[in-house]
């Protein structure tokens, strides 16, 4: 990978009505590699993330897989968005 370059995650949005539709997240990456979320974009929307509220590092016991959570601030929303090592990510919108 490039130094300065960019890296995006294609995502499931796990909607309420049980619809499933594409999304990229872009993050930051400094030297760590991919180590901030700063967008969430849907279809031709780019949403910035304004905040992140919480940022929690996760051990699953029973497959061994780590994975980290996000609670980010968008626009006018509010979500979780969840990072395995495997590069799968999933968010969900929480209610407001």
């Amino acid at each position: 990978m490039a130094k300065n370059s960019i890296p995006t995650f294609h995502v499931v949005m796990r909607p309420m009505k049980g619809q499933s539709k594409k999304v990229k997240v872009t993050f930051y990456s400094g030297y760590k590699g991919k180590e901030i979320p700063r967008s969430v974009t849907f279809g031709n929307e780019e949403l910035p993330i304004k905040k992140i509220i919480e940022r929690k590092r996760i051990l699953d016991h029973k497959t061994g897989k780590e994975r980290e959570e996000f609670k980010i601030e968008l626009k006018d929303k509010t979500a979780i968005l969840k990072i395995t090592n495997c590069r799968e990510c999933e968010i969900t919108f929480l209610l407001s």
